[in-house]
């Protein structure tokens, strides 16, 4: 009989508890393996996975995600492979996406839980914690419906995701030397893997008419309670009039957005200077009606129009 996959267990815990890996020297995975004799090179792994995720400081997000795919990988070769993920070839990696699009129900959880959790103190792993969790739809969840493992399934762009992520990976442990080549870039037919859509995945997106209903609401809460909605008022107008992200009008590690990223150049037009995904920057054209919304949130702040 074919014995159970091990139970997986998270790795590495959140950025802001994770010590720069560039500045220690004692890399030991045991709280892994949990008292079982590691893996030779796992020590390896674990040491230049943690350089690899860390030098995605400068966003957690991007870090999250890039910690998923890397954690699954170690995971496998450790649990099931039983390899170093440094010493994995093209065949091995192919066997791991295999693997993702369809992990032991004992590796998959219906809900999203922490990593690590507190006990007595101390940062320990969270049993109840998987590194594949199956999701159900909002309309679903209104509808009483629950997640279900056996309705697990990897989406195409995970997929894609998975690909990028451990093929920068491995550029990585070239560039450091640990490997001599990139087992991903030599997996020439993905598209086993990824289908290619036929048709045009529907857009997501509000009418003018309903967009117009949620600043018209927006003004009348900031008649009412100026003191709270003449922000919200001002947010709305943000997101409608210069297509923002939300995550390009938030504060986190790559920007703090202030009123001074509103710029007029030397022709008189106004600009808007956002830092964006992928940290890239950014110029949104100012409208008229946005430079409205913005005169109207600097007086009711006591501030000058622009």
């Amino acid at each position: 009989m074919k014995s159970k996959p091990s139970l997986p267990a998270p790795i590495f815990d959140n950025l802001d508890r994770l010590s720069n890996p560039f500045k220690i020297r004692d890399f030991s995975v045991g709280h892994f393996f949990a008292g079982k004799t590691a893996l030779t090179a796992s020590q390896t792994d674990y040491e230049y996975a943690w350089k690899f995720l860390y030098s995605y400081n400068g966003s957690t997000a991007t870090f999250n995600a890039y910690r998923r795919e890397i954690e699954r990988l170690l995971q496998w070769a450790w649990l099931i492979e039983q390899k170093a993920a440094v010493d994995l070839k093209r065949e091995n990696i192919e066997a791991f996406v295999h693997f993702c699009q369809k992990p032991p129900m004992t590796w998959i959880g219906t809900k999203n839980v922490s990593r690590f959790k507190l006990k007595q103190g101390e940062r320990v792993q969270n049993p109840e914690w998987r590194p594949f969790v199956s999701h159900i739809t909002k309309s679903d969840n209104k509808k009483g419906i629950e997640p279900d493992k056996k309705s697990f399934k990897l989406s195409e762009a995970a997929t894609k995701a998975t690909f990028a992520v451990l093929s920068s990976f491995y550029n990585f442990l070239v560039q450091e030397d640990i490997v001599e080549s990139n087992p991903v870039l030599l997996i020439r037919q993905k598209s086993k893997f990824i289908r290619k859509q036929q048709h045009q995945a529907p857009v997501r997106r509000i009418s003018n008419l309903q967009w117009e209903c949620v600043i018209e609401t927006a003004e009348r809460l900031a008649k009412t309670k100026p003191e709270v909605h003449e922000r919200t008022l001002f947010i709305m107008n943000c997101l409608f009039a210069m297509y923002l992200r939300v995550s390009e009008l938030v504060e986190d590690e790559r920007s703090s957005p202030a009123m001074g990223d509103f710029q007029k150049d030397q022709d008189g037009n106004w600009w808007f200077h956002v830092t964006g995904k992928g940290n890239k920057s950014r110029i949104v054209t100012v409208s008229d009606a946005m430079l409205k919304a913005l005169k109207r949130y600097r007086i009711y702040r006591g501030l000058s129009a622009l």
